[in-house]
């Protein structure tokens, strides 16, 4: 029961914010382990046009469903990759998930803000 009433809503606030992907924390603070980092997260200047997100402490979830009419009720998790500090949220998560939802896939794109 407790399953439910923490899923409906959530499930009903996706469907309301079909425009935008809903973003969801991971944590409600810092991730386990970060605590101490004391450098913040940042979207450092590209000259390549590569999109970066550097020293994620508060990962998140974003959703990305596809259009009702392509759904196939499949779905598949995105952890856009680059290194231990930077990720290459962009070409290697944004874009990977909207490619998804293209053929019907929902995707969860992960540590993304």
């Amino acid at each position: 029961m407790t399953f439910l009433k923490l899923t409906l809503p959530l499930l009903f606030c996706l469907t309301l914010t079909a425009a935008e992907p809903p973003i969801v924390p991971l944590y409600p603070g810092q991730a386990p382990g970060s605590e101490s980092w004391d450098w913040p997260e940042t979207e450092p200047t590209s000259t390549d046009g590569i999109r970066r997100i550097a020293n994620v402490t508060r990962p998140s979830i974003t959703v990305y469903l596809p259009d009702n009419d392509k759904a196939t009720g499949t779905g598949m998790v995105v952890c856009p990759g680059s290194g231990f500090r930077i990720l290459a949220i962009r070409h290697e998560g944004e874009d990977v998930a909207r490619f998804l939802n293209d053929l019907g896939v929902a995707s969860q794109n992960l540590l993304s803000r």
